[in-house]
């Protein structure tokens, strides 16, 4: 499905930040090419919109915020000037830009991302003005959701051939990485293949991650709401939660997290217990990380989005008439949307969007649930996670 993705992110184009609704840059798939849109009715802000071969999969602002890096995860990066529009692309010369994720932008002459570079794990220093690859670091796991914190990139490390203790791992500017094992939380994917079975018999053990930037702290959650809690500036390790897994763990349980400021952390998920299993919910749970204690906020949730001091569930399946629901961090309910049959409702920043096919039916102010604007003829927005995303 195409869609118009939107990159949500306060990008400096004049010598102030952008004011409340000021325009923000995105991807329009339908005519693959860069552009600004007016975040409350996606219409194109007039201005040079040039066209590119692929749609970002992973991308990352300069520390000015006046430029963008991202790669659509093959052996490129385009860079591009938010004010003027204009683009430089970094071809992979050699073998070493390999199958590009995890853009860092941590310092005006440096750049980090992560890699598969001949099916290895690899962490790549590049200088974005001389667009060359100077340093290339051989990870000994595969990297994933970075995040950006006081200069440095912090990454969940995980596995890929079985189980094992998830890693943080923190590295500067230079490609330096120092790594913190958490060795009471399991995580990676085990790929078996069993007499007379058509399919490879997959089972991951998925781990929510979140960071607390202000307080630099990084999350790691196991299936069973054991929660590791790692001090980024010493790296030390703190458990809070259960003492014990359970026996299903290890059947292809995920976790997502989501640091909502404030203390609190938001997890969710699902648990499917044997092959061909259905998902069952995990629900929505916030932990206030001041006192580790945990308020069920909607027990049917496998998923939740992150709109201004509200959580959205939705309830139902969009092959049937359905409510988006908004809560309060409390559990209080803020605001519910009832959306028909193949509608859904996408939130990023302080708009959602309610799409139907491609086509964007409305805009929503996502703090109180109200309509906002009914644009026509416009596609919906795919709009990525804020300045410092990561697919």
């Amino acid at each position: 499905m195409k869609l118009a993705a939107v990159l949500v992110a306060t990008v400096a184009v004049a010598a102030g930040a952008w004011a409340k609704g000021a325009p923000v840059l995105g991807w329009d798939y339908a005519h693959d090419r860069l552009a600004w849109f007016d975040p409350a009715t996606l219409q194109t802000v007039p201005g040079r919109k040039p066209p590119m071969r692929d749609g970002p999969c992973s991308w990352s602002l300069s520390p000015d915020r006046t430029q963008l890096a991202y790669s659509s995860c093959n052996r490129d990066i385009v860079f591009l000037d938010a004010r003027t529009m204009q683009t430089r692309t970094m071809y992979a010369s050699d073998r070493r830009l390999g199958h590009l994720n995890g853009l860092a932008w941590l310092r005006r002459d440096r750049l980090l991302a992560t890699s598969y570079v001949d099916a290895l794990p690899t962490l790549l220093v590049i200088d974005p003005q001389r667009r060359r690859v100077l340093r290339s670091v051989a990870l000994q796991r595969p990297a994933y959701h970075r995040t950006i914190v006081g200069g440095t990139g912090v990454y969940l490390l995980g596995s890929a051939d079985g189980f094992q203790p998830a890693q943080v791992a923190v590295a500067d500017a230079e490609g330096n990485m120092r790594t913190a094992t958490v060795d009471r939380i399991s995580t990676g994917t085990i790929v078996t293949n069993d007499d007379g079975a058509d399919e490879p018999v997959v089972r991951t053990r998925g781990v929510g991650f979140a960071v607390d930037p202000q307080g630099r702290r990084a999350f790691v959650v196991s299936p069973e709401l054991l929660i590791a809690e790692v001090d980024l500036a010493t790296l030390t390790v703190g458990y809070h939660g259960p003492t014990r897994a359970t026996a299903k763990s290890e059947e292809g349980p995920t976790r997502t997290a989501a640091w909502l400021g404030g203390g609190l952390l938001a997890v969710s998920g699902a648990d499917s217990v044997g092959r061909g299993a259905a998902m069952t919910p995990y629900g929505l749970h916030v932990v206030d990380t001041r006192t580790w204690t945990v308020r069920s906020i909607d027990t049917g949730a496998a998923a939740f989005q992150v709109a201004p001091s509200a959580l959205l569930v939705q309830r139902g399946d969009i092959t049937a008439p359905h409510d988006v629901v908004a809560f309060a961090a409390d559990g209080a309910e803020r605001w519910r949307v009832t959306l028909p049959q193949s509608q859904w409702l996408s939130v990023y920043g302080r708009y959602g969007y309610v799409c139907s096919n491609e086509t964007l039916v409305r805009v929503i102010d996502a703090a109180t649930g109200t309509t906002v604007s009914r644009p026509r003829g416009r596609a919906c927005a795919a709009v990525l996670d804020g300045p410092a995303s990561d697919v």
